[in-house]
């Protein structure tokens, strides 16, 4: 067995160490060849990927800019704008009422709207929503944002609704409720 082994190193004319050393340093060329090919190789396909995803979010945001521009819908106050809103509901005018909602929220709240009205507890809703255009109390007003804050009867803590002023129309818009 021991001349089997003299004879093999015999013929490579390598000792043990040595052999160890080119297994770590061929394991070294190997993962710095891999690094160099992931990162210098693909680095145009991921300049491609970013350059695809800015553009992608320039037109969402002119999108966007564009749906705030052409947005007719909200009042002039946002005790204006929830009185329009039930009203809308109340005719089951659910898409036109989910165009009182800002722009980016309104396929959303229009199928939400559409799902919420088969359920047994819409009417309440719909007066949950209206008691903030009659006992609405404005906090935190800002030029831009207002919130109406009220506690509806049989209930221990206040609801709050959110609103946006729109920069394009100057309509009050429901961002949260």
């Amino acid at each position: 067995m021991e001349q089997e082994t003299q004879t093999m190193n015999e013929k490579t004319g390598m000792s043990k160490k040595a052999k160890v050393l080119v297994g770590i340093l061929v394991a070294i060329m190997g993962f710095s060849a891999w690094t160099w090919w992931f990162y210098v190789l693909h680095a145009p396909e991921r300049d491609v990927q970013k350059f695809f995803t800015f553009w992608q979010w320039r037109l969402h945001s002119y999108g966007l800019k564009m749906a705030y521009e052409s947005d007719v819908y909200g009042g002039e106050t946002p005790e204006e704008t929830v009185r329009l809103y039930v009203e809308a509901l109340r005719a089951e005018d659910f898409a036109l009422a989910s165009k009182y909602y800002v722009p980016q929220d309104q396929m959303y709240k229009l199928s939400e709207l559409k799902a919420g009205s088969r359920g047994i507890d819409f009417g309440k809703y719909i007066e949950f929503i209206e008691g903030f255009a009659s006992r609405g109390i404005r906090t935190s007003e800002m030029p831009t944002e207002i919130f109406l804050v009220y506690t509806p009867e049989g209930f221990e803590s206040a609801a709050t609704m959110m609103f946006k002023k729109n920069p394009a129309t100057g309509k009050w818009k429901i961002e949260e409720e």
